[in-house]
């Protein structure tokens, strides 16, 4: 899936100086690796349809065919983002009529980076079935319904989501730095780093304690005790979610928008992390840790921590 009506941006590495020649819809465009062996090109703005083939040569030719065009989309956010449609209200219901060929449900895996990466890792352009939507993202899910509705172009939703994380790690490192008022989350994450050797000691304790309680509940018969959470402590570094799940798609165009907005408008992007919501550089849809939510119904009727918002990136260009 790619975005439709902007240029089609495609990027790689080939051999240094190497020509790359990449072919869509009757358009080629070539460009000439530089020195590190990076290429960059675009090809011109396309409307909405498909499915189509993308080939990309230089000395060998990666060729993608049931290529469509769309909106593209980016979910990016905590549980109630991860929470799957096998688990909202309705699913049973829901799931055996969720065939739609033209959406598709790429899920980023759960990375985390100290740097921005140029490349997301994901389990591929899922095509929404009732065999593939069980696991994919309730809010996404409804989301690309309601949007569909309204708009029958070919949707894509990439899942970003992580659950028990912070804002800080979804939330670009320069972003964090440059606003006096986000500072305390690397104070946080000071703090953290800090007491880290001491807490792998205490998690080692209570592993032994757990394996002992686990060993007198089976002689009991009885369940044995639950594992407690902890935090994932790479997830929980500032901009470390960020810039492995999320800042790749920098790289290429992506629209926001709000469903229950039919306006098109400009606007500036809040990079600040908030109670309401979360805007980094370049994710569409977003939602904020909070109490657990059950989504059953549309996004636009989705109550409670889920927030979702339009913005229109190519007016943002401007």
């Amino acid at each position: 899936m790619v975005q439709r009506e902007i240029p089609l941006h495609l990027w790689g590495r080939a051999a240094p100086g190497e020509t790359v020649t990449a072919s869509f819809r009757g358009e080629s465009r070539s460009v000439a690796a530089d020195e590190l062996g990076r290429f960059s090109l675009h090809l011109p703005p396309s409307a909405a349809g498909g499915p189509f083939t993308l080939t990309v040569s230089a000395s060998n030719t990666i060729r993608l065919d049931d290529v469509w065009v769309g909106d593209v989309w980016v979910a990016a956010g905590q549980s109630n983002m991860e929470l799957t449609l096998d688990e909202a209200e309705g699913a049973a219901a829901e799931i055996p009529q969720a065939r739609h060929p033209q959406v598709r449900f790429p899920r980023a895996e759960r990375r985390t980076s100290s740097f921005p990466l140029a490349d997301v890792a994901t389990d591929g352009w899922r095509v929404c079935t009732p065999e593939t939507a069980p696991k994919v993202s309730a809010v996404a899910y409804f989301f690309a319904r309601h949007v569909r509705e309204h708009h029958p172009v070919p949707i894509g939703v990439i899942d970003a989501s992580w659950g028990g994380t912070p804002l800080a790690a979804f939330t670009p490192l320069a972003t964090i730095a440059g606003d006096p008022a986000l500072l305390p989350a690397l104070v946080h994450w000071s703090h953290m780093a800090d007491a880290r050797t001491t807490m792998l000691l205490e998690i080692e304790k209570q592993k032994r304690a757990l394996e002992a309680a686990a060993a007198r509940a089976r002689e009991q018969g009885q369940e044995p005790p639950r594992q407690p959470w902890r935090p994932d402590f790479d997830a929980w570094r500032p901009a470390a979610i960020y810039s492995a799940m999320v800042a790749p798609r920098a790289g290429q165009d992506v629209p926001a928008a709000d469903p229950g907005d039919a306006r098109m408008r400009p606007s500036v992007p809040d990079l600040r992390p908030t109670r309401s919501h979360l805007a980094p550089a370049r994710p569409s849809l977003e939602t904020t840790e909070g109490p657990a939510e059950r989504p059953g119904l549309p996004p636009k009727d989705v109550a409670g921590s889920t927030a979702l918002r339009r913005v229109d990136r190519r007016q943002r260009r401007e």
